[in-house]
C-alpha cells in the first residue's frame, strides 16, 4: 500500500514548524472471521515512511439486507498506533515546539480512535448500482491530548455509482 504522510501546509498552515510526514509504501496484513451474521476484521500496517510506525485496526461489521437490490452494513472499530506512528502523528519534539510553538509532547503507543460507519448499496440495475457511507470517528488516548489536535471528532460522507463489467 502507500501512505501520504503529512504536508508541512496543512490545515492552512495551522502545523507550520510541525515538518512533513514522508510519504511511501506500507506493507499490510489483513484478516477476516465471520460468526453468524458479524464479521470480525483487523489488519496490522507497516509504514515505510517518516514514521516508520506500525497501527492495527479491529472492527466488527454486520449486514442488513434490505430486499433483493439493497443492503446497509453497519460498521463499528477501534485503531492502536505503536510509539512511533504516535509520536510522529501526535507527538511534538522540542526541536518542533520552538519551530510551531506547541508545546512539547511524547505521544506513546495505544489506542488512538475509535468510530462506526453505515455503507449502503442499492442495485439500480444488473450493471448499475449507488453506494454510500456516512461514519463518524473519535481520537482518544494520546492523540486525543496531543497539542496538535485540534478537533477530536471527524465525520465523513461518501457517495458514488458502480458499473459491472
Amino acid at each position: 500500500g502507500y501512505d501520504v504522510g503529512r504536508d508541512a501546509d496543512v490545515d492552512g498552515n495551522r502545523l507550520r514548524g510541525m515538518g512533513e510526514i514522508e510519504s511511501g509504501g506500507t506493507a499490510v496484513a489483513t484478516g477476516g472471521y465471520s460468526i453468524g451474521a458479524v464479521t470480525l476484521s483487523a489488519n496490522v500496517t507497516h509504514l515505510f515512511n517518516g514514521s516508520e510506525g506500525t497501527r492495527a485496526e479491529l472492527g466488527a461489521s454486520v449486514p442488513m439486507p434490505l430486499g433483493p437490490r439493497a443492503a446497509l452494513t453497519f460498521y463499528v472499530g477501534t485503531r492502536w498506533a505503536d510509539a512511533n506512528y504516535a509520536q510522529a502523528y501526535f507527538g511534538v519534539t522540542p526541536q518542533q515546539s520552538a519551530a510551531s510553538g506547541f508545546a512539547a509532547y511524547e505521544a506513546g503507543s495505544g489506542f488512538v480512535a475509535w468510530g462506526g460507519m453505515v455503507n449502503g448499496f442499492y442495485a439500480l440495475t444488473p450493471k448499475w448500482s449507488a453506494f454510500g457511507r456516512v461514519g463518524a470517528g473519535r481520537l482518544m488516548g494520546d492523540a486525543k491530548d496531543s497539542p496538535t489536535t485540534a478537533r477530536s471528532t471527524q465525520v465523513s460522507g461518501l457517495a458514488g455509482f458502480a458499473y459491472a463489467f
